[in-house]
This record gives C-alpha cells, sequence and structure tokens, in this order.
C-alpha cells in the first residue's frame, strides 16, 4: 500500500504541469503516443484518432455567460485530477473501450493510473507513452488487483471496461469508499462500444469552472444591475 500511496503522489505532481498544457500540445503528445501505439497494433489506430480530435475540439471551447454588472465571465472545461482506469477484459474490442478512455482523460487535463488484467497491453502502453517524452507518471499501468488499493486513495473519476457483473461490483466499491463522490464512465458493450465512440466522452472526465474578468475595481460597474430583468 506505501508503494501505490507513493506512485499515487507522483501521478498527482504530474497532473499539476498537465492540467497547465494547453490543447494544441496534449493533442502532439497524445498524436505521437497513437503512431507509436498503432505501430504495433494498427487496429487501434481509428479509435484513437477519432477521441484524440473529437476531445480536442470539446476541450478547446469556452461558452460567454452573462455578466450582470459589466463583467466578463466564461464558462470553461478543466481537469478533475487523477483518474483510475480498470481494464478486466483481454481482448480487441476491450483494448480499444480502454484507449478511448485512456485518450478522453488524458485530453481533458488528468493523470492516469491504470489497473489492468492485460498484461501484454499494459507493456505496449507504457512503451508507447514513454516515446511521447511527456512525464512517465501521466500514465502508470499495474496489475488488475492493485485498483482495490488505488479505490482508496483521492481519485477524481473512474472507468472500468469488462462484464456487467465486474463494472455493478466496481461501482458499488467506488460508492463504499469515503471522499468525494466519483463519476464512473462504463464500457460492458465489447461488441458495439458505444461509450468508446462517443463524441463527448471527454466531458465525462473533465469539470466545469467559470473565469470572471472584472472590468472596475470592485466587482464590476453596480450601475449595470437591473434587478428583475429576466436576462440576469
Amino acid at each position: 500500500m506505501i508503494q501505490h500511496i507513493t506512485q499515487f503522489k507522483e501521478a498527482s505532481l504530474a497532473l499539476e504541469h498537465w492540467r497547465f498544457v494547453d490543447s494544441q500540445q496534449r493533442s502532439e503528445y497524445l498524436l505521437t503516443f497513437q503512431s507509436q501505439l498503432a505501430q504495433k497494433q494498427p487496429a487501434l489506430a481509428a479509435i484513437m484518432a477519432m477521441q484524440i480530435a473529437a476531445s480536442r475540439e470539446l476541450i478547446d471551447k469556452t461558452a460567454p455567460l452573462c455578466g450582470p454588472t459589466g463583467e466578463t465571465n466564461e464558462l470553461y472545461l478543466s481537469a478533475r485530477g487523477v483518474t483510475l482506469l480498470v481494464l478486466q477484459e483481454e481482448c480487441l474490442q476491450a483494448r480499444m473501450a480502454l484507449l478511448a478512455q485512456l485518450l478522453a482523460a488524458l485530453s481533458a487535463g488528468n493523470s492516469v493510473v491504470l489497473c489492468s488484467v492485460d498484461h501484454e497491453f499494459s507493456q505496449l502502453i507504457e512503451q508507447s507513452w514513454a516515446a511521447t517524452q511527456a512525464s512517465a507518471h501521466l500514465v502508470q499501468c499495474f496489475s488488475l488487483e492493485s485498483y482495490q488499493e488505488f479505490v482508496e486513495l483521492d481519485i477524481r473519476t473512474a472507468g472500468y471496461v469488462g462484464s456487467e457483473g465486474g463494472a455493478k461490483a466496481f461501482n458499488r466499491h467506488i460508492a463504499q469508499r469515503e471522499g468525494v463522490i466519483v463519476p464512473v464512465v462504463v464500457e460492458t458493450d465489447l461488441t458495439m462500444l458505444p461509450t468508446a465512440q462517443d463524441p463527448m466522452l471527454a466531458l465525462r472526465f473533465s469539470t466545469e469552472r467559470t473565469r470572471t474578468i472584472n472590468i472596475t475595481a470592485v466587482g464590476g460597474n453596480a450601475t449595470l444591475l437591473e434587478l428583475g430583468n429576466p436576462t440576469h
């Protein structure tokens, strides 16, 4: 357990830098990762390319909000924190589903701890990620049983790929832990892969934040505030 706490701290430290890397630079790292992994398993290239492109378009967007006293308000997306991913099946479709969650989580600015039954695939991920020259601690791979210890740490999002029964057990484990509420992204349909092919998947690994710029010394121009105006 002590070793996993240290590894989790390393993931948290890597996250603090990664979350401030702009989405274009993140995409370049992820495209390098895609290229390296696709050389070893070409069948994974398409799902990776789709998620990288879709995630970048989502994360790039900001939405203007109402500024009732003249201030500028923007809604944008930010990382949630360390993401725990669990892979409980060994097949090509399961690999595709896992990669979609991995890339969505990374695109959103999170770091990832992966606990997998597929040891060969974990090695491919580690080797391909090393080629990006980004922090090695952003993506760390462990054996499947390690997830039971990582669940008890301060994870902020989680993903699961496997059977329906396994997904229910994983959800129960997450629900019973102490700490913040952790959203779980689940893929159990390893034929159609509906979650992996969702172009909005990165939103499930993100959180909304607002940015306010005041145009006067204290909170904007109060004379612009009209009480009862339905637009405010």
